[in-house]
C-alpha cells in the first residue's frame, strides 16, 4: 500500500513541476511582446490623451495561441492640462486542463 502511495505522490510532483514549467515558458515567451504592447499604450497616451492600438486579439507565441485584451482608464485629472491614466493588459492562454493569465498594469501622464 505504501510504494503505491508514494508513487502517486511522486507523480503528482512530477506534474505539478510540468505544469508550473509550461506558465513559466510561456510568461518569458510574451514577456518581450507584452513590453513592447505596453510601451506603445505608454507613449501614445503621454502623447496624444488616447489609445489607438489593437484592444484586443489573438497573438501566436512558439506554436500557442494567446489571447489578450488591453485597456486604459483616467485614474486622476491634475490641475487642467494633466491626466494620469492607468493602462492594463490581460494575456490569456490554456495550459492543461486550466486557464492561465498574466496581468501587467503600468501608468502614463498626459500633458497638454
Amino acid at each position: 500500500m505504501l510504494p503505491g502511495l508514494g508513487s502517486v505522490l511522486v507523480y503528482q510532483a512530477f506534474f505539478s513541476s510540468l505544469d508550473s514549467f509550461d506558465y513559466c515558458r510561456s510568461y518569458l515567451s510574451l514577456s518581450s511582446w507584452m513590453d513592447e504592447l505596453l510601451w506603445d499604450a505608454q507613449e501614445q497616451l503621454a502623447r496624444k490623451g488616447t489609445l489607438e492600438v489593437q484592444r484586443e486579439g489573438l497573438v501566436e507565441r512558439d506554436g500557442k495561441h494567446f489571447s489578450y485584451v488591453l485597456s486604459d482608464s483616467l485614474r486622476d485629472s491634475f490641475e487642467e492640462s494633466r491626466k494620469l491614466f492607468d493602462i492594463d493588459l490581460i494575456v490569456s492562454w490554456r495550459s492543461g486542463a486550466r486557464q492561465a493569465h498574466i496581468r501587467r498594469t503600468t501608468y502614463a501622464l498626459h500633458a497638454s
